[in-house]
């Protein structure tokens, strides 16, 4: 659940992406954010948000993000550029943009 004013990226991009470099050292979001990189560019960070059992469900991008636990059980609160983002059951990693430049 996100605040109006936040973008999830993940609806702008295709519903399937061709990965065609399996080095797990490099991960995937990688390659998502060298295809689409006007939607990261000048972001600081890139959080994804994965289902419990790791599929992709939403991705955001901002320069200041700031998380903390909530009073809900199972679940986290981010703060991306002003706006509220609230992650239930989910797991969610959070990127330096410019590790995943090229």
């Amino acid at each position: 659940m996100y605040e109006k004013g936040l973008q999830d990226v993940m609806n702008k991009l295709p519903n399937k992406v061709l990965v065609s470099n399996a080095d797990r050292s490099h991960p995937f979001i990688n390659q998502v954010v060298n295809s689409y990189h006007n939607y990261f560019d000048g972001k600081a960070k890139v959080i994804l948000i994965r289902s419990q059992l790791g599929k992709p469900i939403a991705t955001f991008a901002g320069n200041h993000v700031s998380y903390f636990s909530t009073e809900v059980p199972n679940s986290t609160g981010l703060i991306i550029d002003g706006k509220y983002l609230f992650i239930y059951r989910c797991d969610f990693t959070l990127y330096d943009t410019k590790l995943l430049e090229k």
